[in-house]
């Protein structure tokens, strides 16, 4: 009995076994989309303020009009392009413009003398009438003096080949057999087209040449 009681005294003092403890659980935390970046617009440029009526006058007096007339200017019918293109063979021709000044004088003389803007209607002035050789020979030196006064006076409105543009055909046209009044009718000017005063009767007798010469 002894024994059994001491039995039982030294099983209740026994170390009792250690607890189970369960591995610690890995927390996972919630992925999130990364904010958007923001994106700040660089400034546009948007270049020097469109130029004055006055300023567009003032530029075309101070480069074109030493070599050409306000009345043939204001007759061109050009696009942005072909403005800018002209200008800068003016500068190379000596012009007195500023590299600066071509693309807003081209942009100015577009929105007034582009494509589709509206000829000026001229005003026609009665001249002193002077006679024009009836049949001016029609000499290759003469033709040819002829066609580079047609092709700066009158290709812009008349075509290249003088078959007509904006401007009637010119070939074959009745009033060419009346020098004297072509003459009148070419340097007074008449409706949409631009007075020539100052051509003599030497240029008419040149462009005379060159237009029977078609």
């Amino acid at each position: 009995m002894k024994r059994l009681l001491l039995l039982a005294g030294l099983a209740g003092c026994a170390t009792p076994p250690a607890p189970v403890v369960p591995p610690p659980v890995a927390v996972i935390a919630p992925v999130t989309a990364p904010a958007p970046a923001v994106v700040v617009a660089a400034p546009v440029d948007a270049g020097p303020p469109p130029l004055t009526a006055q300023e567009v006058q003032e530029a075309l007096s101070l480069n074109c009009q030493s070599c050409h007339s306000l009345a043939y200017i204001e007759q061109q019918r050009l696009t942005a392009g072909q403005w800018t293109a002209t200008l800068t063979k003016m500068r190379g021709w000596g012009a007195l413009l500023e590299e600066s000044q071509v693309a807003p004088l081209s942009l100015a003389l577009a929105a007034t003398r582009g494509p589709t803007a509206a000829l000026p209607v001229f005003e026609t002035r009665d001249l002193p009438a002077f006679t024009v050789e009836a049949e001016p020979a029609r000499t290759p030196a003469l033709v040819e003096k002829g066609k580079a006064l047609f092709l700066a006076r009158c290709m812009v409105c008349h075509g290249p080949d003088a078959h007509g543009s904006i401007g009637v055909n010119l070939v074959d046209r009745p009033i060419q057999q009346e020098p004297t009044r072509f003459a009148q009718f070419v340097k007074s000017g008449r409706g949409r087209m631009p007075p020539h005063a100052d051509l003599g009767p030497r240029q008419f007798k040149e462009l005379l040449a060159f237009l029977r010469s078609l």
